[in-house]
């Protein structure tokens, strides 16, 4: 017959150790709930995973405090399943933090909240098996008590999951502090609304850490955020990547800025589609380092948008590139300014593609 609260509060600490566990295993949840703290301290790891999730729910508060690390390690994860919101908020930091994630898997979002509510910091790597599910249940009062080293064992498959709800959460300083794995992890919910504040926070390696497909799905307010040292962080693939649209909002001093790596990722099309205002502030150098496929995406409106200068930076392999249209089409002012070398480059029918006005242009050069 299974022992009642008074028997079982009558046991000396060596006669509770001396039950077996299948005596132990019969006793009630009322009675269990009714252990002294003393008695209750004493309960090996032993007797502790033979509780059953019914015997667990009778446990009190008071008892959940005075579980130790030891005990701890006893409990089932089946059997902290049946824990209540109530007692699991009683657990100390200590034990939260000592919590496998087995055991946390357990629980569902109701008790998993309740539990981290008066213990944000969970243990490392408790947060290195945190899902994206997880994470969209804390409040912004748990994550922003997350440290560095903390912030940093929470997996990039985790966040990549996360809501942009939930990425707003986390601090700018904590937003700095994410690797580069981490910002490779971002999703598509992040990178289409991330704000300026928290874009500012990414180093150029975290920007070159982002795949050419995520760097798709930056929107163009985000791209033009980026200052002209993050934007150093896009390789060839990246610029490559970007659509027209993306292209045109570049200001002025990141298009002045695009390294000849990055230069090497426009294509004829990024250059057909191109803006007066983006051509035409491309410098003299950048300009020369294009490739003849590149200059064959120039169109009569590109190539009025550069300068006489501008045209003259370019090497004769550059300039057989233009179609004989774009060649009909140039200004005086940019074939006038064409050096003997780089007219005897021309092949025959860009030669005859000009105008009487070019000639004279020439003629008075």
């Amino acid at each position: 017959m299974p022992l009642n609260a008074t028997q079982l509060n009558g046991l000396s600490t060596t006669q509770l150790l001396s039950l077996s566990t299948s005596q132990f295993a019969e006793i009630s949840s009322t009675t269990f709930g009714a252990l002294t703290p003393g008695l209750f301290a004493a309960l090996t790891p032993t007797m502790i995973a033979v509780l059953n999730s019914n015997q667990l729910s009778g446990i009190t508060p008071s008892q959940v405090g005075q579980i130790t690390f030891t005990q701890l390690q006893g409990l089932s994860s089946q059997a902290m399943s049946g824990l209540s919101t109530t007692q699991l908020s009683a657990f100390t930091t200590t034990i939260v933090g000592a919590l496998s994630f087995t055991q946390l898997q357990r629980f569902n979002d109701a008790q998993f909240n309740s539990l981290i509510g008066p213990n944000p910091l969970l243990n490392t790597p408790s947060l290195g098996h945190m899902t994206a599910t997880r994470l969209n249940t804390l409040a912004s009062s748990i994550i922003q008590g997350y440290s560095q080293g903390e912030i940093a064992a929470i997996s990039s498959t985790a966040l990549s999951g996360i809501s942009a709800a939930t990425f707003f959460r986390f601090t700018t300083t904590q937003i700095g502090q994410f690797s580069t794995s981490q910002v490779a992890g971002f999703g598509m919910s992040i990178l289409e609304s991330i704000a300026t504040t928290q874009l500012e926070r990414l180093s150029a390696s975290h920007i070159g850490a982002l795949s050419t497909s995520n760097i798709d799905m930056l929107n163009v307010n985000g791209l033009v955020g980026l200052s002209v040292t993050q934007f150093a962080g896009l390789s060839s693939a990246h610029i490559a990547n970007l659509t027209g649209e993306q292209i045109n909002a570049l200001d002025n001093t990141k298009i002045m800025s695009l390294s000849n790596d990055q230069l090497a990722g426009l294509t004829s099309t990024h250059i057909a589609d191109a803006s007066d205002r983006f051509l035409g502030a491309l410098t003299e150098h950048q300009l020369s380092v294009l490739t003849r496929t590149q200059v064959s995406g120039f169109d009569a409106d590109g190539i009025a948008a550069l300068s006489a200068t501008d045209i003259g930076s370019f090497s004769t392999t550059q300039l057989r590139a233009l179609s004989t249209e774009v060649i009909a089409e140039m200004s005086t002012g940019q074939i006038g300014a064409l050096s003997s070398q780089q007219l005897s480059g021309l092949a025959f029918s860009q030669l005859s593609a000009l105008t009487d006005e070019h000639m004279r242009a020439l003629s008075a050069d």
